[in-house]
């Protein structure tokens, strides 16, 4: 993700983070970490749900991949509130630090709006060769009503893309 000016980038992710703590009460329920080990959240700018499986789940490692200019502020951020034992920090610019038949679980939260048809088809592929025979693909994104008005939240998302990022927007369930 290319932001358009990397100066505003904290503010950027302080936003998001905001945003995120109102949002991943109603996610994290609906991911299912019984018997999981391993799990991998590739995130577009948000580390709260990393964040939160971690805390909340002691003796899961988690592996936390989003942009390199994103992690050391996500990483500095999240020292904060919680001591990161559990938590990995990887750059999605080097894959080769995602392992090959090691996760239990992938959580893609809220980055397919982020790349193409054709790129989203490409990491699918990637991210299910690095799940273990009986691991699970999630793929969590948040979606527009065909208005492009509704759901508050995501407007808002949304408009925050748009304003912040070269080509970032929110899809509708038309466009999926």
């Amino acid at each position: 993700m290319a932001l358009k000016r990397d100066d505003y980038i904290e503010e950027f992710i302080i936003n998001r983070d905001l945003q995120n703590k109102f949002e991943y009460e109603s996610i994290l329920p609906h991911v299912y970490l019984k018997d999981v080990h391993n799990i991998l959240v590739t995130c577009a700018v948000s580390f709260r749900i990393p964040l939160e499986i971690a805390r909340n789940n002691p003796n899961i490692n988690v592996d936390y991949c989003d942009h390199p200019n994103i992690l050391a502020i996500a990483e500095r951020i999240i020292k904060k509130e919680y001591d990161c034992a559990n938590v990995n920090f990887i750059s999605n610019e080097d894959d080769s630090l995602i392992k090959e038949n090691h996760y239990d679980v992938i959580l893609i939260d809220c980055s397919i709006d982020s790349f193409s048809v054709t790129d989203n088809v490409k990491l699918l592929r990637n991210y299910s060769n690095k799940l273990k025979s009986n691991g699970r693909l999630i793929v969590h994104q948040m979606l527009l009503d065909d208005t492009r008005t509704e759901p508050a939240s995501v407007a808002l998302r949304s408009i925050t893309m748009l304003l912040n990022t070269v080509s970032g927007s929110s899809f509708t369930y038309s466009d999926i």
